[in-house]
């Protein structure tokens, strides 16, 4: 009898094995012919098929049988890391309205890159530099309005909430009908942080490095890693977008927003965005 438990439990684990080993042979060839399409789309990252570039990033648009238009992220300043696939899996989770849905990661040439949800609008920052005349007052409310609900999903979608770190108007991207997504999840270390007794008993997930420091809430000075990080920075979009003037610094930013602010209110009307 125990021979006969042997022998199934080994047939069991060989079937198991090889469906595994089909499964991955699958992902693999789909990675292949996505990894192949990028680079002839991009002609292998030539500069003038680069749309967008930041410090740490290039953004590349394609169009990928698997997913249709779509940006690609290539991060310049990262190598592959073992926790690629890792990170990879926990951000493909998210999937709201009001967040950047993103699709894959590929590695080419040692870089990851990113496939992601290609916006066409840019993002809120340049609109209200731009004193876009779209950017009505329902417009700018819908706008705000989305970017709560993406917030709120992303503390609670799961049971370990993730922190953003970096909720600001250029980080808050608009597709072609103007529903605010929010965008830029840099990629770094995932981590867990205990949020403190007095908010929450509870694991929180950031990605580890993309803490902005240009909204820092108070509790931060204390060491706290807590969901006020998005709250607070919410707060500055919303005083932004009143406001019409661009945040400057934590120290002198607020003040000279919530002055700005009240006098629209005062006054009854949106106030002009100023460049």
């Amino acid at each position: 009898m125990g021979c006969l438990f042997s022998c199934w439990k080994t047939e069991v684990i060989n079937i198991y094995e090889k469906r595994k080993e089909m499964r991955l042979s699958k992902i693999k060839r789909a990675n292949l012919d996505t990894v192949q399409e990028i680079i002839q789309q991009t002609n292998n990252f030539a500069p003038k098929h680069r749309v967008n570039q930041g410090t740490f990033s290039e953004i590349y648009l394609c169009q990928i049988r698997a997913y249709g238009r779509v940006a690609i992220k290539r991060m310049t300043k990262y190598n592959v890391s073992v926790n690629a696939a890792k990170e990879s899996q926990f951000l493909r989770r998210y999937k709201h309205r009001n967040v950047i849905q993103f699709h894959q990661c590929v590695e080419i040439d040692n870089q990851l890159c990113y496939i992601m949800e290609y916006v066409e609008n840019g993002n809120l920052c340049q609109h209200l530099q731009d004193q876009n005349p779209q950017l009505n007052c329902w417009y700018r409310l819908q706008i705000c309005l989305g970017t709560a609900q993406g917030i709120q999903y992303l503390h609670s979608a799961f049971l370990k909430s993730l922190i953003h770190g970096d909720i600001r108007t250029e980080n808050i991207l608009l597709d072609s009908h103007y529903v605010a997504k929010i965008g830029k999840f840099d990629q770094s270390k995932l981590t867990k942080a205990r949020i403190p007794r007095n908010q929450f008993d509870d694991e929180i997930a950031i990605l580890q490095g993309s803490l902005g420091y240009t909204r820092i809430p108070p509790e931060a000075f204390r060491g706290e890693i807590t969901l006020g990080y998005d709250v607070y920075g919410f707060g500055s979009v919303l005083l932004e977008v009143l406001s019409g003037r661009p945040y400057l610094s934590p120290f002198q930013g607020f003040q000279t927003l919530v002055i700005a602010c009240l006098d629209s209110l005062d006054e009854q009307r949106l106030t002009t965005p100023v460049k």
